[in-house]
């Protein structure tokens, strides 16, 4: 039978949009107990801390070298079809889709640098490991993971808040979301002055540093659970 509907392309868009970003939190979500899998967590300054790192490298590596990267490559995709379909919603607001795509790049970059910094502290206890060195490396984690990660994803969600309003592209709530995300996240950056364990989160800033940064995948979940849902947006050039 003849297809009297075909899909167009932005469908098709808005389609794999979706997809890469439902599939980069499904891969989150199965990441997730890899950080507390094996002994307590002990914090970077402590005398057993290496000890710690040597016996959960293996779930270190695999968070930080495998799963972390899969799950950014998919939220990067997600980011490029976003930016696409704020440029067809409305093309007046091109520019904002080129913020929100940057930011969202830059965020994703400073989380995999981080990663990659405890990837090569957790490596170096498979053949000995420096203490000096595995500290050394996870603490230079710790700003990228929290201040220095935090203020790009701030700007990400402010600008997908906005390009949400103006083009329409998502329900307003969903707009909101992002801009509430964006002060919390954007308010929690100094908390790194109070401490971060550079590992997994811990004591009151680590409390707050997770909310912040888990805020950016539960927007993109959200988008992207609407974004597959068929929603007619008037196009506007």
């Amino acid at each position: 039978m003849k297809d009297n509907h075909p899909i167009t392309s932005a469908q098709k868009v808005r389609r794999w949009t979706g997809v890469f970003g439902i599939a980069g939190i499904v891969v989150f979500l199965a990441a997730m107990p890899l950080y507390f899998l094996g002994p307590s967590a002990v914090l970077p300054q402590a005398s057993g801390f290496t000890d710690f790192v040597t016996k959960t490298n293996v779930f270190i590596v695999t968070r930080t070298t495998l799963a972390d990267p899969l799950i950014f490559c998919c939220f990067l995709v997600f980011m490029a079809g976003f930016r696409q379909l704020i440029r067809e919603a409305n093309s007046d607001y091109e520019w904002v889709s080129t913020f929100v795509f940057g930011a969202g790049l830059l965020f994703i970059a400073t989380q995999l640098v981080a990663d990659a910094l405890q990837g090569a502290g957790a490596l170096d206890t498979f053949v000995g490991a420096n203490p000096l060195a595995v500290r050394a490396l996870f603490e230079g984690s710790a700003p990228l993971f929290s201040a220095c990660g935090l203020i790009p994803e701030a700007f990400f969600l402010a600008f997908a808040g906005y390009a949400t309003f103006a083009t329409r592209l998502l329900p307003k709530w969903a707009g909101w979301v992002a801009i509430v995300g964006a002060v919390i996240v954007f308010a929690d950056a100094p908390t790194i002055y109070l401490g971060f364990s550079g590992l997994i989160y811990s004591g009151v800033a680590g409390f707050f540093a997770a909310i912040a940064e888990f805020w950016a995948p539960i927007w993109i979940l959200i988008a992207s659970i609407l974004l597959m849902q068929k929603r007619e947006v008037k196009l506007s050039h």
